[in-house]
């Protein structure tokens, strides 16, 4: 999720303020995670990010399967 999130960021480039307010991660932070900065970023905050991306039509959701068995 991490590569796909900072791919779909880095073209949402002009949208990062309103990312940034959305999931209340702070800027600077953002911009360190698109330029690739955390060998291990916090998952909470990468799926926040992840899932504004998505409602914005910016990433494609990730299917889930865990409750097909």
């Amino acid at each position: 999720m991490k590569d796909r999130t900072i791919a779909s960021l880095k073209i949402a480039k002009g949208q990062w303020p309103a990312i940034q307010r959305e999931t209340r991660v702070s800027y600077s932070w953002l911009c360190k995670l698109a330029q690739g900065q955390f060998a291990d970023a916090s998952s909470d905050k990468i799926e926040r990010v992840y899932r504004a991306l998505v409602r914005r039509g910016l990433a494609e959701p990730q299917v889930d399967f865990s409750d097909c068995a």
